[in-house]
């Protein structure tokens, strides 16, 4: 039978660099493990409306909540229909991966 270890020995026995490639590996592992966000391609597949903003009711982005201009690119959620400018509302997918505004 081998000989068990204990994992703070085998740590213990590590050199600076070598424990702290280690720990960057587990530290990025765990990052992609819980990013809840969509990757850029599937954005894209998303069923958001896109629409040219022109005159009718003043409408703010429910992101950066600001008001949105004539002939801004804006989408819409399909389930909550909240407006939001087409670019903050891809940036905030591929990080969080829901409507800010009704999390779905």
């Amino acid at each position: 039978m081998g000989k068990l270890i204990c994992p703070y020995s085998v740590v213990s026995m590590l050199s600076d660099d070598d424990f702290d490639a280690l720990y960057d590996s587990y530290r990025r592992k765990k990052e992609r493990e819980k990013k809840q966000g969509f990757a850029t391609s599937d954005i894209e597949e998303l069923p958001l409306w896109k629409d040219v903003k022109g005159g009718g009711s003043v409408q703010t982005c429910a992101i950066c909540r600001k008001e949105m201009n004539d002939l801004d690119l804006v989408e819409a959620c399909p389930k909550c229909k909240n407006y939001f400018h087409y670019k903050h509302i891809r940036e905030w997918l591929k990080i969080q991966g829901k409507c800010p505004i009704c999390k779905q």
